[in-house]
């Protein structure tokens, strides 16, 4: 956590960059397998500096919680102006049954950007996010993909390919916000994402493995390089069953 505090400005700063992969890939598959929002109530875990939560709060959803496990992210909301249907509150994903603001709760959509693998228990994390949504419900949940950690660990560690693979233990590297902060977590294989995701009370309706489009990849041909090597992310579309 102490990581993430330290993180929390040099973030907010970097993903809202033209150029970040975040602006050009990621918050735009995740916003189109959202879907509409009016009318909804929605949980953002892991929401980092809120402003995803508070875009969808003016795009018309009846209520957003967004939780981070970062003071940081959360006490900056306290001196933000808000809307009144847009709450935040601190907690760790991995306990989130013991997130006092999640008791008696129930929301028609959760989403899980880019965090799943800081828990430290993946199946429980997702079970506890079924907990939370009736039948039907949707989890819309990205991960990093595998193999950007493949690579890291053959260039970093040594290791070979189908051994940074399947170690799935905790990994520690420096971020690519600020090297001088290291965070860890752990590298799931597709099978045990997917394995927690079907084995936990969801159906998988689409995955999506975005990349640059062919304009951004000319426009911006450092985060093509990036992308060429390191993948991105994996986008999962479930629905509680």
């Amino acid at each position: 956590m102490k990581n993430w505090n330290k993180l929390a400005d040099k973030y907010e700063d970097l993903q809202t960059r033209e150029d970040s992969l975040d602006t050009l890939v990621e918050f735009p598959i995740q916003r189109q397998l959202v879907g509409n929002v009016e009318g909804k109530r929605i949980l953002d875990l892991a929401c980092g500096s809120g402003r995803k939560a508070l875009q969808l709060a003016h795009e018309g959803a009846a209520y957003v919680l967004g939780i981070d496990i970062s003071e940081s992210f959360i006490s900056n909301w306290d001196h933000r102006e808000k809307p009144a249907h847009l709450a935040f509150a601190q907690g760790d994903i991995s306990r989130l049954r013991d997130i006092p603001e999640l008791q008696g709760q129930q929301f028609d959509k959760v989403l899980l950007f880019q965090a799943l693998t800081y828990s430290t228990d993946i199946p429980g994390t997702i079970a506890d996010i079924r907990a939370l949504l009736p039948p039907g419900g949707q989890l819309v949940l990205t991960t990093v993909h595998p193999f950007r950690f493949v690579v890291e660990k053959q260039d970093r560690l040594g290791a070979a390919p189908g051994d940074a693979y399947r170690g799935e233990s905790f990994y520690s590297f420096p971020t690519i916000w600020d090297p001088t902060v290291t965070l860890s977590h752990a590298t799931p294989m597709f099978s045990t994402v997917v394995n927690a995701i079907i084995k936990n009370g969801f159906c998988i309706d689409q995955v999506i493995e975005p990349d640059l489009s062919d304009t951004q990849k000319k426009k911006y041909s450092h985060k093509a390089q990036w992308m060429a090597k390191y993948f991105g992310i994996v986008a999962y579309d479930c629905h509680a069953v």
